[in-house]
């Protein structure tokens, strides 16, 4: 569908390994608490490294993927030290963008791999985790993000004028085609489930 990217979520294994998957359980299973075998006898999994080791395979260095940690941790950096290892082990530094709602999980990653393009999620919802601290961005020296990636129900361009100072903008989860034509000139993109690429070149034509 020539899309150019695309995005998913990675959750770690209790035996250490990174699956792709949005919610913390499977069935009636805490990813987090069990084992990738034990996994597996709900569904079919994929790993991370089977999706990098695919990227690989195809050969197209301008095909890039959105890597969303699942990590709620602050001490451990286990889990970004994992993807870490990964990224430099398929040489896809260039390839791979990191994001996470922790900017904690950010910072580790930024201590691991310098060079890995970092996306800081936020939303101004009320949810568990979702402290002041995110909300403020007062951690966000520790992550450094290259680009803040925005719910897009919280987009306003007058309050987010001193962010688009320092980093560009991207809006989540963001279905409308008129909202991106609306803010195209002030935001860096959007993530979306269900606008494609031939939505853009029928817009354009």
């Amino acid at each position: 569908m020539n899309y150019k990217m695309v995005e998913f979520d990675v959750r770690l294994t209790s035996d250490g390994f990174l699956i792709l998957h949005h919610d913390p359980a499977i069935e009636s299973a805490l990813i987090e608490k069990t084992d990738l075998d034990a996994l597996k006898k709900f569904k079919a999994i994929d790993t991370l490294e089977d999706v990098f080791a695919w990227l690989v395979s195809i050969k197209d260095l301008s095909f890039k993927l959105n890597v969303e940690l699942k990590s709620r941790s602050i001490v451990d950096g286990t889990f970004e030290k994992k993807t870490c290892e990964l990224i430099k082990k398929y040489r896809l530094v260039n390839q791979v963008m990191v994001s996470s709602f922790n900017p904690m999980s950010l910072g580790w990653v930024r201590f691991y791999t310098p060079k890995v393009y970092r996306a800081l999620l936020l939303t101004f919802e009320k949810e568990k985790g979702n402290s002041f601290l995110i909300k403020k961005m007062i951690l966000n020296r520790l992550a450094r993000p290259h680009v803040l990636n925005l719910r897009y129900q919280d987009w306003i361009l007058e309050k987010f004028l001193p962010v688009l100072e320092q980093v560009p903008v991207v809006l989540w989860t963001c279905n409308d085609l008129q909202i991106f034509e609306k803010n195209k000139d002030n935001i860096y993109g959007i993530i979306s489930d269900e606008i494609t690429p031939q939505m853009f070149k029928e817009k354009n034509n």
